[in-house]
């Protein structure tokens, strides 16, 4: 469901742009340092917009303090995090063997 609102969908692909593009020019020291604020700001911005999406009229009677209610937050979190954090490592891989050594 978070995908399918427009907005929540341009805001992390232009988050995973931003990032792509630092991991690609930057220096070594600063891919590492974009990769772990990617992760925890990517990790967050999910997590709001879960919340956002809970808050909507039709689901307002879901217990937000069951077990099962936890467990499908992270599972849907989890569904777009990891496919993000994989992305970003293969775009460091990636520039980093691209990377011509200097003298």
């Amino acid at each position: 469901m978070m995908l399918r609102h427009p907005d929540y969908k341009r805001q992390l692909m232009q988050m995973i742009g931003i990032f792509t593009a630092l991991m690609l020019v930057g220096p070594i020291w600063m891919k590492a340092g974009a990769l772990l604020v990617f992760a925890l700001a990517y990790r967050s911005l999910l997590s709001v917009h879960f919340d956002k999406v809970m808050e909507r009229v039709f689901l307002l009677g879901a217990d937000n303090e069951s077990d099962a209610f936890y467990e499908a937050r992270r599972s849907s979190i989890d569904w777009l995090f990891y496919p993000g954090l994989i992305w970003c490592g293969l775009v460091i891989a990636l520039s980093l063997m691209l990377k011509t050594p200097s003298f």
